[in-house]
């Protein structure tokens, strides 16, 4: 309990590993299980490599507490971008609505390898569950992990911080 305390004391530390553990998984899951992802799944790890940059903000900036604040408030509309385009993945998957189909598995070191990458990769559609853990999909976690995130740093560095504070009127 101490060292979780500790970590939520340094909010860019906080904020690194709750961006960055989703994001590796996703590349681990990707190289070493073959879970190749859709575009999609793609759209949803953008945000993760953002939230890493301003965790390195937080650091930079942790003794100023008005850009800290303004940093935590991107932070939760990042989450909150990821739970929005989690929720779309998983009405693509549930075919409430429909989306087009990419793999997202390139070779970009040369033209040649990154030819035959798009010539040879595996045709990953946005409608197909690869995976589900206890009946969700991952993008049906991840949307939940954003909306919980996004929620968790509200209350623990945004809200709670406010209510401890004695009010002058």
């Amino acid at each position: 309990m101490e060292v979780l305390n500790k970590i939520l004391e340094k909010k860019f530390l906080f904020i690194f590993l709750i961006s960055f553990v989703p994001l590796a998984a996703a590349l681990v899951s990707q190289y070493f299980f073959g879970l190749h992802p859709c575009e999609l799944c793609i759209y949803q790890r953008v945000p993760y490599a953002i939230l890493i940059f301003f965790s390195i903000l937080l650091f930079s900036f942790r003794n100023n507490n008005r850009v800290t604040i303004s940093i935590l408030v991107l932070c939760i509309l990042a989450f909150l971008a990821m739970a929005a385009i989690g929720f779309y993945h998983i009405g693509v998957e549930e075919h409430w609505w429909q989306f087009g189909e990419c793999s997202g598995n390139f070779d970009m070191s040369n033209f040649e390898n990154f030819k035959n990458s798009i010539m040879n990769a595996p045709n990953v559609r946005c409608d197909e569950v690869q995976f589900r853990l206890i009946g969700l999909s991952m993008a049906g976690w991840n949307f939940l992990y954003c909306l919980g995130a996004s929620a968790f740093i509200a209350y623990f560095y945004l809200i709670r911080k406010n209510l401890k504070q004695p009010k002058n009127f």
